[in-house]
Parts: structure tokens; sequence; C-alpha cells
């Protein structure tokens, strides 16, 4: 889509996930639950003539640790926080309602043809490229944020933002002010721009059984079909299922290391929070100075500012690194002796 090229001076995505993941606190292991006691037999109740209601059913095994079972209801609780603290809001609209979103992004896709085709015309009307009308008419007419919008952003964000303090976020909520005025400015562009060209609709691009070759909306005489629609929505619809399918791994792998863990204590006679300690936290090492200005030399053609502003970001992400390094030598090690099925 048009939109996506518009986003200028990106953080480099690798500071951004630091921020994100350093802000996301380590799970505890759920402790293993207590066998019930026995309880007597119940006296049968004679039948009843009213209606049964019918039992919900079980809820799915998605996992089976050492002759324990995983249920998608055990999860269920963590795939829903990994997708509602994801930044991309289409994929929350379409976790809640998948029908619903994949109606709105058709509509949303033909938007952006229109856009993108309009945006080709005027270019080719004064004799440059697509790029150079997108940096005359948006990127070069982007204010940079004041301190006071900085601040106003931080505090409107700070459950999102969590214990990271203003300087160690400044480029993303920098880069957050710019994409959004530069979308602003991208929609602005575009409504003048259908002023002085003939942009007519078609078909609704959600009727059902549309045939291919069905026109949707022309810019100056130039049809766009349903097909070219359809096809750029197998890999949006694909991208979110992933997206799903990857916190719903997540969510199933945490909960079979947590059984690992807990039952490796209770082998070694200790909680599980020592087993952590001595295995992760005890060696993790805050990553020094010439790894840092490293990492930010191998990658400053992606960050944007430079060493001192992203300095913290940097850090965190590296030490991410490293306890995730560490954990998954941990899993490897508690999986190695058990037996594991997993069905996700």
């Amino acid at each position: 889509m048009i939109r996506n090229r518009l986003v200028i001076a990106t953080l480099v995505s690798i500071v951004a996930l630091a921020f994100a993941s350093a802000q996301t606190p380590r799970r505890r292991p759920t402790p293993a639950p207590a066998k019930p006691k026995p309880s007597p037999t119940p006296t049968p109740a004679p039948p009843s003539t009213a209606t049964q209601q019918p039992a919900d059913p079980p809820s799915a095994t998605v996992a089976i640790v050492n002759g324990a079972t995983i249920s998608q209801a055990d999860v269920n609780d963590q795939i829903n926080a990994a997708i509602l603290n994801d930044p991309d809001l289409y994929l929350r609209s379409f976790y809640a309602d998948q029908d619903k979103e994949i109606k709105e992004a058709r509509k949303r896709a033909v938007d952006a043809r229109i856009g993108s085709m309009l945006i080709d015309a005027e270019a080719k009307k004064r004799g440059v490229t697509t790029d150079e009308i997108i940096q005359r008419e948006i990127n070069a007419k982007i204010a940079p944020p004041t301190e006071v919008e900085i601040q106003a952003a931080y505090n409107a964000n700070r459950a999102q933002i969590g214990s990271a303090d203003l300087e160690s976020v400044r480029p993303d909520i920098i880069n957050y002010l710019r994409n959004q005025r530069s979308q602003e400015l991208y929609e602005a562009f575009i409504n003048r721009l259908r002023m002085t060209n003939v942009v007519s609709k078609g078909a609704d691009v959600n009727a059902p059984n549309l045939a291919s070759g069905t026109v949707l909306a022309a810019v100056n005489g130039s049809p766009i079909r349903v097909d070219a629609i359809n096809e750029r929505m197998k890999a949006y619809v694909y991208k979110l299922q992933m997206k799903i399918y990857a916190a719903q791994k997540s969510a199933v792998n945490r909960r079979i290391n947590d059984l690992l863990l807990i039952a490796e204590a209770n082998n070694r006679k200790v909680g599980p929070e020592e087993i952590v300690r001595t295995e992760i936290t005890e060696k993790l090492k805050p990553p020094t100075e010439a790894e840092i200005t490293s990492f930010y030399n191998e990658n400053k053609a992606r960050i944007t500012g430079d060493l001192a502003s992203a300095r913290t970001a940097i850090a965190q992400y590296l030490q991410q690194q490293q306890q995730e390094k560490l954990e998954t030598a941990l899993s490897e090690k508690l999986r190695a002796g058990a037996k594991v099925q997993a069905r996700v």
C-alpha cells in the first residue's frame, strides 16, 4: 500500500523490539494444581422432566507434558494478552472478529490503490517520480514534534511504556508522532488530488459472488478490479493468521516450560525461583560499552538518533538477547529428559 511508502525515519526494528520486550514482565511459573480430595459418591437424583442443557465442550488439548495435558483454556489468557498488547491494531480487530476486519481491510485496500494511482497520475503531470512527489508533499512538510508534544505522548502511553523513562523511549515517541503527521498529510494530499482527477465508484468490494474482472473503482478511466484486491488480501490474511499462530505457540511453550520447571524444582526439592536464579539471573551480565557501540555502528543506518539517545534501548535489547539465550538453554535442558507433545 502507498501508506507503507510514507513511513519515514523509522527507528530500527531491533531497537523498537528491545523497548517492547524490556517492558514485558516475565511471567512466574504457574504452581501445579493441588490434587482434589476424594468426595463421597452422591445419591443419584431422580430424572428431571426439564430440558437438560448441554455441557460446554471440553477444551482442546494443545500439549502433553510427561502425561499431563495442557488445554486451550490453560493458555487463552496469555494468547489474549499477547494480541491485545501487540501494536498492530488491525491484528487486534482481526482476532476479535475476523470476518468484520477482512471486510474493513478490503475497503482499505481499494482506498489505498486509489491513492497510489492518484499519486502516480500527479507525478506524470509534473514530470517527476512518485518518490519525489511524496518527498515534496509529505515528508518535507513534517514538522519535528515539540518537547511538549513528546512529553504529552509519553504521559498518555504510560500504561504501555511501563517503567521506561522518557529519554529511553524518546526515539520511539518521535517516530510515532512523525508517522501520525505523515498519515495526516497523506490523507489531505489525496483529498486534494481527488478534486483534480476523476475517481469513479464501481461494485462494492464486499458484495457477494463478485465475478472475476469486476471493476470496483476507476481513476481517470483506469480500473481497479476485484482480482487485484483478492490477491492482496491473501497475503494480508496470511500475515495476521501467522501472528496469531505465533502468539499461540509462544503461550503453549511458556506453559510447557513452566510445568517442566516445576517438576525439576520438585525433583531438586527447591523452589522454581531458585532454578531461575542459578540458571539465568546469576549468569546475566550487563552489556559492555564496546558491545553497545559495536551494535550501534553495525545498525546505525537503520537507527534514528545518535548513540547517546539510543544507548539505553540498545543495552536493553542486548540484555534481553542474553536472557533469552539463557532461557532457551534451560528449556532445552529440561526438555531433554521429558516427554513433550505439542500440537501447536
